[in-house]
């Protein structure tokens, strides 16, 4: 690929040779709510994938590559986390 022609080796996971997307992740907490994104210009296409027919400045087609989210399993951990802390506020044993 592109890469690899210009001597480029990033291995499995784009973009962490250089941490450029991975050091621009930022995160908001607020009382009722979390915010997790990215500034960085190629997060979205990292997201979400992108077609060069759409977006004609790709050198091709991009696959999403997922790197902002919870796994469903994330998600079961976190809701497994507030029940707990809920409980406890209720003075509940748990």
């Amino acid at each position: 690929g592109h890469y690899d022609k210009a001597g480029e080796h990033y291995g499995k996971k784009p973009l962490w040779r250089h941490g450029d997307l991975y050091g621009k992740i930022h995160m908001q907490a607020e009382m009722d709510a979390a915010t997790i994104g990215s500034n960085a210009i190629q997060a979205a296409m990292m997201q979400f994938g992108g077609r060069k027919a759409e977006h004609p400045n790709l050198w091709g087609d991009i696959p999403a590559r997922p790197f902002i989210g919870l796994s469903d399993e994330d998600r079961s951990d976190v809701l497994e986390i507030i029940d707990e802390c809920l409980q406890r506020a209720a003075g509940s044993p748990g």
